[in-house]
């Protein structure tokens, strides 16, 4: 279902369409399932075991934490945690933001009295670039992640989450945008970003935890300062978008905020993702800034299949005043400000809302063909379905 090879997607396609099978059916019959019997606590340095995931990724490691309440007969919610750290942080990093001793972030501790599952992964190997949670390869690597840890627990796919923070906050703001139908929840810490196109993370809850005094003068510029955190919180309060933005009162470190990290996992359990969500945004090319934007046109239940040239307005940030850089004079950490602008980028966009009654509205710009995947939780299959394309009956 996966391949990329068109002439073997449509041989498969053909198969699924003779049959009498249910595809809900065939998906859930798909999915790995887990051991029966797992050891409760913490589980170090250890390898991918589904032998294709092995074979991607030999050198990469997964710390992870399972509750002393885990059964298998049980779903249970997993969250994913990004590491922080630059292009030459090792793959051990984890081990410190995972373990439950006092030794540890406090993650580890916190996932388990949640009754979650929880794995930090090594990030993706990159001798150029530090945000490695934001290259290419780390979509399909969470991907990948997410189906090892099914492998050896029953995890919930409505009850997954992503976390990250620093280099890893990075990342969840990239993930909540370029994937963000994959996740009940994200949650950024000491993060920041440069491009965005918010309205598709919409029913993705974007939670933003950040230090006031994440910058010092004469100590760390202000590549993730405060200032992010509270641009973000306006934007998406303006565009009616779901999320929450918490302050505290220290700097960078991840053990500062885990006060408040701790009462958002407290909650993670009982929160769900809608795959069935009455809207759907997609928007094509996104990401946390431009060098880092790719295709994604797909989102849930909505697929751009075909575009025209054109362009979308974006939410941009950027530094202005004196550079930054370790050890700059004071001067040059006061002589800073971070601006906002909308700006024009090649892009597309459909914006879809299930009306009920097996109706549709669609917005779109730069489209020439999109898809609308229909469930029978969505639609009454045996009824015609009506969709409205820019204000115009298109079917």
């Amino acid at each position: 279902l996966a391949t990329a090879d068109k002439a073997k997607r449509e041989d498969l396609g053909a198969v699924l369409n003779a049959s009498n099978c249910d595809p809900v059916q065939i998906v859930l019959a798909l999915r790995p399932h887990p051991v029966p019997e797992v050891t409760p606590g913490y589980h170090r340095a250890e390898h991918f075991l589904v032998p294709e995931l092995g074979k991607r990724h030999p050198d990469d490691l997964l710390y992870y934490v399972v509750p002393e309440s885990y059964t298998a007969r049980q779903p249970v919610a997993l969250a994913v945690v990004m590491h922080g750290g630059a292009k030459g942080t090792e793959r051990t990093m984890a081990d410190w933001y995972m373990r439950p001793d006092p030794k540890g972030s406090g993650l580890g501790r916190a996932f388990m009295d949640a009754g979650m599952i929880a794995v930090g992964p090594s990030a993706p190997i990159s001798t150029k670039r530090w945000e490695r949670w934001c290259l290419p390869e780390a979509d399909d690597y969470l991907r990948d992640v997410i189906i090892e840890m099914q492998s050896r627990f029953n995890i919930d796919p409505d009850r997954v989450f992503l976390l990250g923070h620093s280099m890893g906050g990075f990342g969840a703001y990239q993930h909540i945008q370029v994937q963000p139908d994959r996740f009940a929840a994200v949650l950024a810490h000491a993060g920041s970003w440069y491009t965005a196109y918010w309205p598709a993370i919409i029913g993705t809850p974007l939670w933003i935890v950040h230090g006031v005094h994440d910058s010092q003068p004469g100590g760390r510029p202000h590549y993730t300062d405060i200032a992010f955190a509270r641009l973000t919180g306006k934007l998406l309060t303006k565009q009616g978008i779901v999320h929450e933005v918490q302050e505290h009162s220290g700097q960078h470190a991840l053990p500062n905020g885990m006060p408040v990290i701790r009462e958002f996992i407290a909650r993670m359990p009982k929160l769900r993702r809608d795959p069935f969500q009455p809207r759907v945004v997609v928007a094509s090319p996104r990401g946390w800034t431009v060098g880092d934007m790719r295709d994604a046109p797909h989102n849930r239940w909505l697929s751009i299949v075909e575009t025209t040239p054109g362009k979308l307005v974006y939410d941009t940030t950027r530094h202005e005043g004196a550079k930054q850089f370790w050890g700059m004079p004071r001067e040059n950490w006061e002589n800073w400000a971070l601006k906002h602008a909308r700006q024009e980028r090649p892009g597309a966009m459909a914006d879809a809302t299930n009306l009920g009654g097996n109706r549709f509205e669609v917005t779109t710009r730069n489209v020439r063909r999109f898809a609308i995947w229909l469930h029978p939780q969505m639609v009454d299959l045996s009824k015609p379905v009506r969709v409205r394309v820019n204000g115009a009956p298109a079917l």
